[in-house]
C-alpha cells in the first residue's frame, strides 16, 4: 500500500516538473568597468576583450576530423 502510494506520488511529481517551463540559463559577472566596444576591430581594453570571445567565437568550430579542415 505504502509503495503504490509513494510511486503515485512520484509520478504526479514527475509530471508537475516536466509541466514548468525550463528556466534561462544566463551568467552575469561583475566587471570593475564597463565595456568599451563589443566590435573586434575597435577593442582597446582587456575588459572587452574578455567577453568578445564568448559572443562571437561560439558561432563557428572547426571539424577537426574533416580533410580538409572544415568550419562548422
Amino acid at each position: 500500500m505504502i509503495a503504490k502510494l509513494l510511486a503515485a506520488g512520484l509520478c504526479l511529481a514527475t509530471m508537475f516538473a516536466a509541466a514548468q517551463p525550463p528556466t534561462k540559463k544566463v551568467l552575469h559577472v561583475a566587471l570593475a568597468v564597463a565595456e568599451t566596444s563589443l566590435d573586434p576591430a575597435r577593442i582597446n581594453d582587456g575588459y572587452s576583450r574578455l567577453i568578445t570571445p564568448h559572443i562571437f567565437e561560439a558561432l563557428y568550430a572547426y571539424d577537426t576530423l574533416a580533410r580538409p579542415a572544415k568550419i562548422v
